[in-house]
């Protein structure tokens, strides 16, 4: 893919293009405060990217649109932006059209048919970035990041300040996130990964995630059981002292056994009484099962009226 022409619109419809020879190195010439240092935000922008970077000067205030024709070898790409409002940090809308013998269009012409992410995705298509996924490492709260021409750019261009730099290497590399995003995507440019290892990188990630889960499970489970064998020797003990239970052939190692011995032996309960009003008699509840509580099984017995 290669830059064809660099087209700005102005408010009034008038336009300034500047064309490139393809396959051949350009250089572009002026004097000072004329936009050259602008022509890398200007690409970088019209290819996507929603950070509103463009200069704030006289010039660059009466621009309406920015618009790039790229050249592809069977086809050529128009992508234009409009102009972000005044104070804005960011714009998303966008225009995207492809075909053969596209020219340089009127400002009548351009309109918002797309946004910001589908002009990268249907781009990145065009030139064969798949759709490729690189999870970031374990413990970070950077999410998945999707290999896309706006990473492709970081390795593309590069600012006179940046071209000079003995710590930069790369477009805009010393901005926030951008190490990570470089670091995760630069495999896959570089034909290090093929592109299903994002796809297998996640499935990866997520079995080791459930794994960890049932790690965890099985820890709290085992911490759960330890002692329960003493605690139910205990409450087999006490039944045996307040007489609930006489049977002494029962296997603590068969814990449901013992359970079941313990819920038959605790069926009764003590019944709460109550006092009449009229007549100062008490009644008594019914039987219930009793329920085992704080480790211990409280003795069974009958109540009688009074």
């Amino acid at each position: 893919m290669q830059i064809r022409s660099i087209i700005l619109y102005s408010k009034s419809g008038e336009k300034r293009v500047l064309d490139f020879r393809l396959g051949e190195l350009n250089i572009v010439t002026g004097t000072s405060q004329t936009g050259k240092s602008a022509l890398l935000d200007i690409v970088d922008f019209c290819l996507g990217r929603d950070e509103a970077t463009l200069p704030i000067s006289p010039i660059f205030n009466t621009v309406a649109w920015y618009a790039v024709i790229l050249h592809l070898p069977d086809t050529r790409i128009l992508t234009a932006r409009p102009a972000p409002r005044p104070g804005a940090k960011s714009v998303t809308n966008a225009m995207l059209e492809v075909g053969n013998a596209l020219d340089v269009p009127e400002l009548s012409d351009l309109r918002v048919n797309t946004d910001s992410t589908q002009l990268r995705q249907q781009l990145g298509r065009r030139i064969g970035i798949g759709d490729t996924r690189s999870e970031p490492a374990p413990g970070s709260l950077l999410s998945p990041l999707s290999a896309n021409l706006g990473h492709a750019v970081l390795l593309c261009l590069q600012n006179q300040d940046e071209v000079a730099s003995k710590r930069a290497l790369f477009h805009r590399q010393n901005e926030r996130g951008i190490p990570e995003s470089l670091k995760a995507t630069i495999p896959y440019f570089l034909g290090a990964v093929p592109e299903d290892q994002a796809t297998l990188q996640q499935q990866l990630t997520q079995a080791k995630r459930a794994l960890r889960r049932a790690k965890n499970d099985l820890k709290a489970a085992q911490e759960a059981n330890q002692g329960i064998e003493a605690r139910l020797e205990s409450l087999l003990g006490e039944a045996r002292v307040h007489g609930l239970l006489t049977d002494s052939s029962v296997d603590t190692s068969d814990r449901a056994a013992v359970i079941e011995v313990l819920q038959q032996a605790a069926f009764f309960r003590p019944t709460r009484t109550t006092q009449t009003r009229n007549s100062g008699a008490r009644s008594f509840s019914s039987p219930s099962r009793h329920r085992l509580s704080g480790g211990s099984c409280a003795p069974s017995q009958r109540n009688a009226s009074s």
